[in-house]
């Protein structure tokens, strides 16, 4: 009886002591402290990216629980990216790229639903920001784990989410919840809903549905996402699904160029970045043998690729001979499957670096089509849109699937370099 009586004084000081405002606090207490001492890090996004239209008629009827009745299947897509935070900031960069830049997510992946904020952005306006609203929705358990859920709501006055629209970024408010263990008060998750979508973003609605996680980079704990679900309805009844992982998380050096290799050696200096490689004029002519296979199941725009050259070729102007077997480096710049009215798929692979010897060249290098193949399918014109996407470098495969074995061959061709940084435009 003694022990009953103290074991329930025990219960009755904890669930006093478990006040709404108490928890909040440690809650925000323990996300600024990881947002304070986070490390430069780096991790690789994978994203898969599903569009269905909805029928317009269900809509109507149902309204927002129309989301739940079956759609058909539009378009599909991966792409892998490469984020990090440094400074309390993310930045972002196809994978593999070597190099990071301040510009926005937005401002290199140019089509699709993308977003940002995963790493800082959300936890910086929820927790760290005044005027955000808070309201205790109660304990409960989630996969047998402990948990406290809080609503927030997030006025404009207090935002810093933004949504794209054709005259600029607008600034809108939001609302969610998100939970924490109850053990250790721990952050576990986000589920974000905007509001007040501007009539000309051509959005119904936004939902973003984060999971945290804690993870040892160089011996110290980092609050990352481990995944995300964006849910976006647009007027056109056309409704998304992005779903993103992370993986390879690790430290980088903030004042070295940044690369991301197999093993954990360190970054080099900017001083010892090597001068950038001779480029090689547009209007070459490749035959160009894969070495790395391609399969819808597995492949992500930003994704390696490597060939080797099956043709020696003659430099305009210098004389100079690139040899047979010279290899080529590149990626897949898009991969896109379409489902109506037909399967088709949308494949660029694009090369960047040719090397033989001693000697390494940029180049900008895309697939050269031609348009006899497509006659069967279109006849004797190809259609405008259809021409378009083939002088950009596209192969466009009427399969179910698409299988490029190695040592695939085709014929790519050098065109103009924009910038010797150029990357993926999905």
């Amino acid at each position: 009886m003694r022990k009953l009586w103290i074991a329930s004084l025990l219960v009755a000081a904890c669930a006093a002591s478990e006040q709404p405002n108490e928890i909040l606090e440690r809650i925000r207490k323990n996300v600024a402290e990881q947002l304070s001492k986070s490390v430069n890090y780096t991790c690789t996004e994978s994203l898969d990216r599903s569009y269905y239209r909805n029928n317009g008629f269900a809509m109507a009827i149902h309204g927002p629980e129309a989301v739940s009745i079956p759609k058909n299947e539009l378009v599909h897509d991966r792409l892998r990216l490469d984020v990090a935070v440094s400074g309390g900031k993310e930045i972002y960069a196809w994978h593999g790229a070597g190099r990071f830049s301040a510009a926005e997510v937005t401002d290199f992946v140019h089509n699709g639903a993308i977003s940002s904020g995963q790493f800082v952005g959300y936890l910086k306006n929820i927790f760290l920001f005044t005027g955000v609203e808070f309201r205790y929705h109660g304990k409960s358990s989630e996969h047998g784990v402990p948990i406290y859920r809080f609503d927030f709501e997030v006025p404009l006055q207090a935002s810093g989410s933004r949504v794209r629209t054709p005259s600029g970024y607008r600034k809108i408010p939001f609302h969610g919840w998100f939970t924490a263990r109850a053990s250790d008060f721990q952050l576990t998750s986000i589920n974000v809903i905007d509001d007040q979508l501007p009539p000309d973003s051509k959005l119904q609605s936004v939902q973003t549905d984060l999971r945290y996680q804690l993870a040892r980079i160089s011996g110290r704990e980092a609050l990352i996402p481990s995944l995300f679900i964006l849910q976006i309805q647009d007027n056109d009844h056309v409704f998304s699904v992005s779903r993103g992982d992370y993986s390879g998380c690790r430290e980088f050096g903030s004042q070295s160029t940044l690369r991301f290799d197999a093993t954990d050696e360190p970054a080099r200096s900017e001083a010892a970045i090597p001068k950038p490689h001779p480029s090689l004029p547009a209007g070459l002519s490749l035959r160009v043998a894969l070495n790395t296979e391609i399969k819808d199941e597995t492949a992500y725009a930003g994704d390696p690729v490597e060939g080797v050259l099956m043709r020696a070729v003659k430099v305009p102007g210098s004389g100079e001979i690139i040899p047979k077997n010279a290899v080529l480096r590149g990626i897949i710049t898009r991969f896109v499957a379409y489902f109506q009215p037909e399967i088709q798929y949308d494949l660029r692979i694009e090369f960047r670096q040719l090397a033989f010897g001693n000697r390494t060249y940029q180049l900008k290098a895309v697939h050269e089509p031609n348009p006899r193949e497509f006659y069967p399918v279109y006849g004797s014109i190809v259609p405008e849109n259809v021409t378009k996407q083939l002088r950009g470098g596209s192969m466009l495969i009427e399969s179910k699937h698409v299988h490029l074995r190695k040592h695939f061959t085709a014929n790519w061709k050098t065109v103009a370099m924009e910038s010797a940084t150029e990357q993926p435009v999905n």
